[in-house]
């Protein structure tokens, strides 16, 4: 106890820092990593059951609704 009590006062905050920051990054990648894999798996699932097609119809409908909804409309009279 004494030696943890000892090396605790000799950690300086910038090593404290240093030491979360990387644990930050190095679980940001990991993170990052993780969910592209698991997309990865999943598109791959998807395209084995063939339901992308399905998908790819629906976000044509949808991006037909958005474009619609982007044209300009005229400004209302006063």
């Amino acid at each position: 106890m004494q030696n943890y009590e000892k090396n605790l006062r000799q950690t300086t905050k910038r090593q404290i820092f240093f030491n979360n920051f990387l644990g930050g990054v190095a679980w940001g990648i990991g993170s990052a990593l993780g969910a592209a894999i698991f997309v990865l798996i999943l598109g791959y699932m998807f395209s084995k059951i063939n339901i992308i097609p399905v998908v790819g119809s629906f976000v044509a409908q949808v991006q037909e609704v958005v474009q619609q909804k982007q044209t300009p409309q005229p400004a209302p009279t006063r």
